[in-house]
């Protein structure tokens, strides 16, 4: 695959994984420009699955049909999102609304109040989330993750991992090509020891 290729992917991807990584206004604009009003990531990790997110997509997908909405909302299993305690877990784009221990019975909900009707249902997201004024943080402000610096798993919980398309468009193979096309085994060297993340 040459740069070019890479970068025609990357492009064509981008604003649709970006949705996931931005919130409020600037989430909101982005996902005008991907052909999905929203975007709603479950957790396939294994932690999740065991606690019946396969279930829980089923009734996602069932639950959009019912009411209209199969082409203007996204459904994105992603890798795990690190609270394995707290699954079935699912996020709504661009709102960042983190929804707990989500269940088939609870996702009809979210379709009919959050999605199809624009009225957040605040009961089942993560309480953390959810400040006794009534505003809603985003699952990065949580306790959990705030202190977090994520280098190798910067994107699990934010791509589907069974699609090469939205690795690339978060920068994936880029390195790989340039140390392929660009690099010598000296350079490769030099750029690992001055990262500082390997002596």
């Amino acid at each position: 695959m040459t740069l070019e290729e890479l970068n025609k992917i990357k492009n064509e991807y981008e604003d649709l994984v970006k949705v996931r990584k931005v919130i409020k206004e600037e989430g909101e604009k982005l996902a005008a420009t991907t052909g999905y009003r929203k975007q709603v990531l479950v957790c396939g990790g294994t932690g999740c699955t065991s606690s019946g997110s396969k279930k829980v997509i089923a009734a996602l997908e069932e639950a959009l049909k019912e009411n209209g909405l199969e082409n203007e909302v996204l459904v994105v299993r992603t890798g795990c999102f690190g609270l394995c305690s707290l699954g079935p877990i699912m996020i709504v784009y661009p709102e960042g609304c983190f929804y707990a221990q989500a269940t088939p019975e609870g996702v009809k909900r979210v379709v009919k109040e959050h999605l199809k009707e624009g009225n957040i249902v605040k009961e089942l997201l993560y309480k953390e989330t959810v400040h006794d004024d009534g505003t809603i943080i985003s699952l990065s402000e949580t306790n959990f993750y705030k202190k977090q610096l994520r280098i190798a798993l910067r994107n699990c919980g934010v791509i589907d991992p069974e699609n090469i398309n939205e690795y690339i468009a978060t920068g994936g193979y880029q390195a790989l090509y340039k140390v392929l096309t660009s690099m010598t085994p000296d350079d490769v060297t030099k750029e690992v020891l001055d990262s500082g993340l390997r002596r």
